[in-house]
């Protein structure tokens, strides 16, 4: 997902109220960034993070092989320990 078409994806989720308790989307986790989450809290949308970089022995059978050090803290940042999976 681009930037750019995420957000304007997003703002128009915000823009417009749905009939549903919540919404859901799944999104790599390397690419959620606080804006994003920002638009999801107005638009009511739950994110639901990949989380197969979170140990190596997962990692290293993943295509993410070599990038645990990128995917791990970031994932730790959006959805911190204790969080609601």
């Amino acid at each position: 997902m681009k930037q750019a078409w995420r957000r304007e994806f997003l703002e128009a989720l915000a823009a417009r109220p749905i009939r549903a308790r919540k919404l859901w989307l799944l999104i790599r986790v390397d690419l959620i960034e606080e804006e994003d989450l920002k638009l999801m809290a107005r638009a009511n949308i739950g994110a639901r993070l990949r989380s197969e970089a979170a140990t190596p022995s997962n990692c290293a059978a993943s295509i993410k092989a070599g990038k645990l050090d990128v995917h791990r803290p970031k994932m730790l940042t959006v959805a911190p320990v204790g969080a609601a999976v």
